[in-house]
């Protein structure tokens, strides 16, 4: 009996023992789950306090998160909303040591883990660009040198992906030097697109090495818009039917389809836009031709879910340019409309009469768009060139809310902005980029810019001197310039009327 009992006794007692551990594995996973739900009320919480440009709450949870969760996937996330949030605010030398802090995170990984090589240009193109904008143009270029290096040296020259990242980011190394070496800038390119392309050729079926190709053959092909305008129309019309045709071919192979899907989806919505300031029929054909490829898409298809609404949303993108491509054929040869002026910035009024007998040049632009800002250098020197023989260029914008800060040499929103302040801030903006043509201000409720059909800025309208529109282009870069150039050449030697 007493053995029973001792035994009773060492059963419960084994019992208990057993149920206290449970008690304490499940204490533990509940521990677990409770640091878990801790991490993301973390990260909430600063996100939100840089949303709410709480800069030094923000700065507080960050310091948390590394300390308590230095592996967390958040902090990448969370750092790169900081960059965003400092950057809208001027606040660049912040911005610049956030977005640094990410790159260097992932080179310092890329030996180990190569697929992080996807981010990387992404990252690296903010960080760069923001560099530019504190005045660091030098330490750019070296800083984006020992990337270079350093996935270079990750690299055992068989990673697609990782091949796929320098390629990139040669792409960026080009851009830094096309304006001083647009020869040594087209040269990086070409060496790495020839490169890609032996790569597709021995590895057709392989999406990564796809995806390479691409993405190099098209930084060839924008770096030539520039920097060799010669070859820019070849290399683009090439490009644009060696991915249609990989688009076409790669229907079996839902990877590889995905693949030049997204490569094409990117390709219309820059280059055959261009077209359709060039050529509508063959920006139309081209157009066609993807929308083919995307009406035969499952879009059950779990693969094809990420890259076929962006599909979608491109070709509407580009249908729509073609659309207007046509509405400016159809203006060719018919009287331009008066000027409709609220008011004038950087030179005296003009009034319909005083364009009578000359050659117009109408441009219409914002203080906010960088492309805009891009022709400025030309319309500088076809006014100085051109104005004692009968050139006069306008440039049409509108109110926008955009102040000047003096201090930063930068525009800045200001949703209170009165009239009378932002027209003081066009002239200080006109003057920080030595504009020397008169600036027109439309009313709010003018039809000014939809009469020329402008859907997009900088787009720029030239009147002969008979009143009549003879050219319209939209963009920026070397083929516009050119065409504008020629045509400006042309109308001037036409007699006045």
């Amino acid at each position: 009996m007493r053995q029973i009992l001792t035994l009773g006794l060492i059963g419960a007692l084994i019992s208990c023992f057993s149920v206290s551990i449970v008690a304490q594995d499940v204490d533990k996973k509940d521990e677990e789950k409770t640091e878990t739900a801790t991490e993301q009320e973390l990260f909430n919480s600063t996100a939100a306090a840089f949303q709410a440009k709480k800069f030094e709450e923000a700065e507080e949870g960050i310091k948390e998160l590394e300390s308590r969760f230095p592996e967390s996937l958040r902090l990448q996330t969370i750092r790169y909303q900081g960059y965003i949030a400092y950057a809208r605010s001027g606040k660049y030398e912040d911005a610049e040591r956030h977005i640094t802090t990410i790159v260097d995170g992932i080179v310092k990984q890329l030996p180990t883990k190569p697929g992080l090589a996807a981010s990387l240009p992404r990252y690296t193109s903010s960080m760069l660009n923001i560099m530019r904008r504190t005045g660091k143009a030098d330490q750019a270029r070296e800083k984006l040198d020992q990337i270079l290096v350093a996935i270079d040296k990750a690299n055992d020259g068989k990673n697609p992906g990782l091949s796929s990242g320098y390629s990139s980011l040669i792409y960026n190394k080009a851009m830094l030097i096309a304006a001083e070496r647009p020869n040594d800038a087209f040269e990086l390119v070409t060496a790495e697109a020839t490169k890609a392309r032996k790569a597709l050729e021995d590895n057709p079926k392989d999406s990564s090495v796809m995806q390479w190709y691409t993405s190099t053959s098209f930084a060839q092909v924008r770096v030539a818009s520039s920097a060799a305008p010669d070859q820019f129309v070849k290399l683009r019309d090439t490009y644009l039917e060696a991915v249609a045709a990989l688009a076409g071919e790669q229907n079996e192979n839902v990877s590889l389809f995905a693949a030049s899907l997204s490569a094409h989806t990117y390709s219309i919505s820059t280059l055959v836009s261009d077209l359709s300031s060039e050529n509508l029929d063959r920006a139309e054909e081209l157009l066609e031709s993807f929308n083919q490829h995307v009406k035969g898409i499952d879009p059950k298809n779990a693969k094809m879910k990420s890259v076929l609404p962006n599909a979608k949303r491109s070709l509407q993108s580009v249908a729509a340019r073609i659309a207007g491509g046509k509405k400016h054929l159809a203006l060719y040869g018919t009287d331009a409309i008066g000027l409709d002026a609220e008011a004038w910035v950087n030179g005296e009024p003009l009034v319909q009469e005083d364009l009578t007998g000359k050659v117009v040049l109408l441009d219409f632009w914002a203080v906010w768009c960088g492309p805009c800002i891009a022709t400025f250098p030309h319309l500088i020197e076809w006014n100085e060139k051109y104005a004692d023989r009968g050139l006069v260029i306008i440039g049409a914008t509108r109110y926008y809310k955009y102040d000047w800060d003096s201090e930063g040499k930068r525009i800045k929103r200001d949703p209170k902005l009165t009239a009378a302040a932002e027209l003081a801030a066009i002239k200080q903006f006109a003057d920080h980029h030595q504009l020397t043509h008169r600036l027109m201000v439309t009313p709010a409720k003018s039809t000014f810019q939809t009469q020329f059909g402008v859907r997009g800025i900088p787009q720029a309208v030239l009147i002969g001197r008979d009143g009549k529109i003879r050219l319209i282009r939209v963009g920026s870069g070397p083929a516009s310039a050119k065409a504008l150039h020629d045509e400006i050449e042309k109308l001037l030697a036409e007699p006045e009327q």
